[in-house]
């Protein structure tokens, strides 16, 4: 529309769009001031004599200068909402989906090495529901289910899952926790706010646990470690810590 305002020479095809404008059409924010500036140029070049369609462009720009105050305001509101559920410790949708993206970018970066490969990532909100949840491609069945254990068990346990791993290690049986969905598996991490409070977690599955659960083969040194890929504890604390710094 803006081209056809600054290209046309026709005055009658700017009248039959300030008609339309002047209906209410939606429009994005991003357009509302090049639109009423556009036509605003075109007032100021038609003949003083046509005043009815003078009348018609000024119309239609006061319309347009009050959808752009209304769209301002809403959006205004929508980020106040945001605000007070990041304070009260809702996860939102988009926050969820958007650290999802960050993991799974992550993980991407060497989806074909040695170490690397397809992951599921969830993340899951203060209640046990989840927020939003992603599956690579190829990535084992068995790792969407693992990945949502592991969220619900960060979540219980208020803690890395790699600690129960640790402890595990050690002598514990989670099973005696009497819960189906406990997992004793690295990839599960926490979300909290900085008082402490937890309001959801990260699950990740699809590696090994941790860098540190990977088992060396012959000919490689501890040291090499450090250059390998992400795995799941790691990957997940990307997500946790995006998040975290969000419902500071």
């Amino acid at each position: 529309m803006i081209e056809i305002l600054e290209t046309t020479e026709d005055y009658n095809e700017v009248v039959i769009l300030a008609k339309l404008y002047a209906q209410q059409v939606k429009v994005p924010l991003s357009g509302i001031v090049e639109l009423w500036r556009a036509f605003d140029k075109w007032r100021t070049r038609i003949p003083k004599e046509k005043k009815e369609i003078i009348d018609q462009l000024t119309s239609t720009i006061e319309i347009l200068r009050q959808q752009g105050k209304e769209e301002l305001n809403r959006i205004s509101q929508e980020k106040m909402a945001q605000r007070i559920r990041r304070k009260k410790g809702f996860i939102l949708l988009e926050d969820a989906l958007a650290a999802i993206e960050k993991v799974v970018q992550e993980a991407k970066k060497d989806i074909s090495s040695r170490y690397g490969g397809p992951i599921a990532v969830v993340v899951m909100g203060v209640n046990f529901k989840v927020i939003a949840m992603e599956a690579m491609e190829e990535v084992m069945p068995i790792s969407a289910d693992l990945c949502v254990k592991k969220a619900y068990t960060a979540l219980a346990g208020k803690e890395d899952t790699l600690e129960w791993e640790k402890e595990e290690k050690k002598g514990l049986d989670g099973r005696n926790f009497g819960d189906p969905n406990w997992v004793c598996f690295g990839g599960g991490v926490p979300v909290k706010k900085t008082n402490g409070q937890v309001i959801g977690a990260v699950g990740v599955s699809g590696r090994y646990s941790s860098k540190a659960s990977i088992s060396l083969q012959e000919g490689e040194e501890m040291q090499q470690l450090k250059s390998f890929p992400l795995q799941d504890h790691e990957l997940a604390k990307i997500g946790a810590e995006y998040l975290e710094d969000l419902y500071k």
